[in-house]
């Protein structure tokens, strides 16, 4: 059965498979079991995370031995990967944080990664993105605050310079990097696949889809991009592969406004979902769909 529509996702199977259920259940309604063709999902994750180098971690332990001795007034975790490099560098360090400190979670998925720990987010933004960290930051915790930012050493410093303007001092203890996947010693380990789905590279999912181009042009195409760098570099592969180009790219779905804002660096055009959460991507990929396959 030819494909009739062809939809990307920047995270591993494994990552993805709440999203993959809400995209089968979405989408499987209407159009998998049409005469007309399947969907086909394609799981690129691109980058996977990983702890910062050796030489670099001493200086990130010591300011998270800080944190948890009561010496920061507020901890932010900005994604997963975050909390995960935390945990493994801290080790056997006291958990939890003193009551006192407050700790912020940029989303529900993080702070879910926090309860893991025994650690209990009490501010989350009613939006997943630093902005609304900074325009929500509760005012009841006073000015001239000392916060640590956990973070990747991809991150954008629109959280770390808006926390300034508010007038609190920040420090940042980056604690991951991001490799190309599948990265030698990735934070996330174990199996990568979900059911019958397995991570792709770039080249091996760009065959798969030039491929249908060369046989189908009528292939409709969505991707799902999970993180301004993972757009970033899948738009680049693209455009540079051998049937590639700005005209052809996929119809983008942007995970939040920070992957929003790369696509407009970018020149395109994406549709953010109410939220983060798999039920809203999935939402946004499958109205998009629809349009796109009536």
């Amino acid at each position: 059965m030819t494909a009739s529509a062809q939809i990307f996702v920047t995270r591993t199977p494994a990552a993805a498979g709440e999203l993959i259920d809400e995209l089968l259940e979405g989408v499987g309604k209407s159009l998998l079991s049409s005469s007309s063709g399947a969907i086909e999902l394609l799981c690129v994750p691109l980058h996977e995370a990983e702890l910062i180098p050796q030489n670099a971690r001493e200086v990130a332990r010591e300011l998270l031995r800080q944190s948890l001795k009561g010496q920061f007034d507020a901890v932010t975790f900005t994604s997963r990967n975050g909390v995960r490099a935390f945990e493994q560098l801290i080790a056997s360090q006291a958990l939890p944080f003193p009551s006192e400190t407050l700790i912020a979670a940029v989303g529900q998925g993080t702070a879910a990664e926090l309860k893991k720990l025994g650690i209990t987010a009490n501010f989350i933004p009613d939006i997943q993105d630093a902005q609304h960290m900074i325009q929500q930051w509760p005012a009841s915790a006073g000015l001239n605050q000392r916060i640590l930012c956990v973070q990747g050493a991809n991150a954008r410093p629109t959280l770390r310079e808006g926390l300034k303007a508010l007038g609190h001092r920040v420090d940042v203890a980056t604690v991951y990097q991001m490799r190309d996947f599948p990265a030698e010693s990735a934070l996330v380990q174990g199996s990568k696949s979900y059911g019958e789905y397995e991570p792709l590279s770039l080249n091996q999912a760009f065959e798969v889809a030039q491929g249908r181009t060369s046989a189908d042009n009528s292939t409709a195409r969505i991707l799902i991009a999970t993180a301004p760098s993972l757009l970033r570099a899948f738009y680049q592969g693209w455009v540079t592969s051998p049937q590639g180009s700005r005209e052809n790219f996929p119809h983008l779905i942007a995970i939040g406004k920070s992957t929003a804002l790369q696509a407009v660096e970018l020149g395109l055009t994406a549709t953010v979902p109410a939220s983060p959460a798999a039920s809203d991507l999935a939402t946004a990929a499958c109205d998009t769909l629809l349009h796109l396959t009536r």
